[in-house]
């Protein structure tokens, strides 16, 4: 027999709610949610939406591979950079993350012209 347990909710504090709440997902388009999520990190649009975080100049169908090729590419050329994302569960400093993506992005093949 399956048994109900009861949960506590999760809820924003009241200085969070306006933060938080946004507007349903199929009433905004993704240019616009990018831009109601881009000053605010605890949108809601951010999970409703998740392609706003999505890299604007890789296609969608290429997200998945995107990413588990950079992941190859950090094992074989930023081993140091990747251990210490997983070690941490931290991001390293902004600018040398970014360069290495900069960097993978020069390498990786679409897989279809955009």
């Amino acid at each position: 027999m399956v048994k109900i347990k009861p949960f506590q909710a999760v809820r924003p504090n009241n200085y969070d709610v306006d933060k938080i709440a946004s507007l349903p997902y199929d009433v905004v388009n993704v240019a616009e949610a990018k831009e109601l999520v881009s000053n605010n990190p605890k949108s809601f649009l951010r999970v409703d939406r998740a392609e706003v975080d999505l890299a604007d100049d890789v296609a969608v169908d290429d997200i998945l591979r995107f990413e588990s090729e950079m992941i190859e590419a950090l094992r074989a050329s930023h081993n140091e950079l990747l251990t210490t994302i997983v070690d941490t569960k931290n991001l390293p400093d902004t600018d040398v993350l970014d360069a290495t993506i900069e960097e993978f992005k020069a390498t990786f093949a679409p897989s279809s012209a955009e």
